[in-house]
């Protein structure tokens, strides 16, 4: 419900899909990152795109972040949030120096959905 609601939030300030991807300028999932994680939601991958001629296209080479592997690491919901954050957010701020023009994909999970 609350990555819904961050979606919807977000949706104005990037393209979403017809399978209701939300894209968003890097600069902008840098600020959905951040909301996410004042409202106790992880981000735990990004996917990095070019919007070119109305289309989201993949960069080359394929770039992105996957932290799956901090989810069983850790027995406390606290720790997942902030070392996700942590990661997520310094890939962002790299990328955004590497390429100002990428979009990026975010995916979420909230403690609920968490399997400790």
């Amino acid at each position: 419900m609350v990555e819904k609601m961050l979606e919807e939030k977000f949706a104005n300030l990037g393209y979403l899909s017809k399978s209701n991807e939300l894209y968003l300028p890097v600069e902008v999932g840098l600020k959905l990152l951040e909301e996410g994680y004042r409202l106790g939601v992880a981000v735990i991958g990004v996917e990095f795109f070019h919007r070119k001629d109305g289309k989201i296209m993949p960069v080359e080479p394929l770039n992105g972040i996957d932290c799956s592997n901090l989810l069983n690491k850790y027995s406390d919901w606290r720790d997942v949030l902030n070392k996700c954050y942590d990661a997520v957010k310094a890939v962002l701020i790299m990328e955004k120096k590497r390429d100002d023009n990428q979009w990026c994909n975010l995916t979420f999970l909230k403690e609920q959905d968490w399997n400790k």
